[in-house]
């Protein structure tokens, strides 16, 4: 699905109807190779770039989703994008928003 040439390769957890959206938003900042899994709610990308972990946690984020980094650049970017303190509001039974 995503080649062996892709630095980056993440997994998006997203509601199926916002998949479109979110694709188009990430293909407009970067040359990427994509895969939908689950009507839509699984989207796999593979790419490369400094700033495409921050690019694609953002629009994850806008559209309350889920990004774990798959492979690459675990050093430098964040592997599942989600703080201390946040686990730490969700686990004292926050809102999904007070936990992003």
């Amino acid at each position: 699905m995503i080649s062996d040439d892709a630095e980056q390769v993440y997994r998006l957890s997203v509601t199926p109807s916002d998949a479109p959206k979110i694709a188009s938003s990430l293909l407009k900042a970067y040359d990427l190779e994509l895969g939908f899994d689950w009507m839509g709610g699984l989207i796999w990308i593979g790419g490369k770039g400094a700033g495409l972990g921050q690019k694609v946690r953002q629009t994850i984020k806008d559209f309350n989703g889920h990004a774990t980094l798959m492979r690459g650049l675990k050093g430098i970017v964040e592997m599942w994008g989600v703080s201390a303190a946040s686990c730490a509001a969700c686990s004292t039974g926050a809102t999904y928003k007070e936990c992003v």
